[in-house]
């Protein structure tokens, strides 16, 4: 089930809220939310806005609530009132959310194989192709530099993308989106990986920065990359398309001091990073709430919970 995250303006909180939940009142949202729930004999809802929680809290549909980015234009006696109504509510490391159990952000890395390339030759950048993970300036970066690059990816500036690759003379390629499931293979042909992004925060978690890391690619990242904050000495930083130019050069000219990194770099992600340590950390939370059915049934009806996105 898709439910939009809405974005809401400081000032105005309360007011667009209000009225946010009042249109999904409207068009019916809680009641088909409900409904899903009743027939899939699921235990709960899990809400990945507070918009869906407030619909499950108005309906009485048990629910739990995810928290990927900061809301700090919620009112607070609006998030207060739906996390103390969840079941349970969990939050990534980069944010803090009173009540939430922290859950980082987590992926099967053993689909990735970590590989220790003689020298660097390509460089990459897998991107929802948005204003907010800066495509243009991967491409001029590494168009500039002594290596050719490709840009991995979709969204609504894909074909602004492929105009601005068209005028590298084959410098930068666009290549298509892949799946999860494909795209370790697809960076097995890289060595250098490139994560551009907007600061629309202190900290940026940003996965295929883990992604690199697990493949044996060396990052390298905005200045609030969470890498750059947490682990400085495992990555490289540039702001802008020529300090990226000149950062991937550097790279390249000392591509064998770069080892140790590639190596530090795969441990940290994985202690960090791997789904094993998020399913515990929720395993746990599910004994908590549901006791010791949890680990040994599905759900009322073998039904689990209904994820709304």
């Amino acid at each position: 089930m898709i439910c939009p995250r809405p974005v809401i303006p400081a000032g105005e909180d309360l007011r667009i809220f209000g009225r946010l939940v009042r249109r999904m009142n409207e068009n019916g949202f809680g009641r088909a939310a409900r409904r899903v729930w009743r027939a899939s004999g699921a235990d709960f809802v899990l809400c990945l806005d507070v918009i869906s929680a407030s619909q499950c809290l108005r309906l009485g549909v048990p629910y739990a609530l995810r928290f990927h980015v900061s809301h700090s234009t919620t009112p607070s006696a609006v998030l207060e009132r739906l996390v103390s109504g969840a079941l349970f509510a969990t939050c990534v490391d980069i944010i803090e959310i009173p009540g939430a159990v922290v859950i980082p952000h987590g992926e099967d890395l053993s689909r990735f194989r970590y590989v220790e390339h003689p020298e660097a030759l390509r460089a990459v950048q897998v991107a929802t192709l948005v204003d907010v993970e800066m495509p243009e300036i991967f491409i001029r970066g590494a168009a500039g530099s002594r290596i050719p690059g490709t840009i991995v990816g979709d969204g609504p500036l894909q074909r602004a993308v492929r105009r601005l690759c068209a005028e590298t003379s084959g410098r930068v390629t666009w290549h298509p989106p892949v799946t999860r499931l494909d795209l370790p293979g697809l960076l097995g042909g890289f060595q250098i990986g490139v994560a551009t992004c907007s600061r629309i925060g202190r900290r940026v978690f940003q996965m295929k920065v883990t992604e690199y890391q697990a493949s044996g690619i060396y990052p390298l990242v905005s200045p609030w990359s969470h890498l750059a904050v947490d682990e400085p000495g495992l990555t490289r930083t540039f702001t802008t398309a020529r300090e990226l130019s000149e950062v991937i050069d550097e790279t390249v000219a000392r591509w064998p001091e770069t080892l140790e990194a590639r190596r530090a770099n795969r441990d940290y992600a994985i202690e960090r990073y791997d789904v094993r340590r998020a399913r515990e950390i929720f395993a746990d939370i599910l004994e908590s709430v549901f006791g010791s059915r949890a680990a040994g049934t599905k759900g009322r009806n073998g039904g689990g919970c209904v994820h709304q996105a």
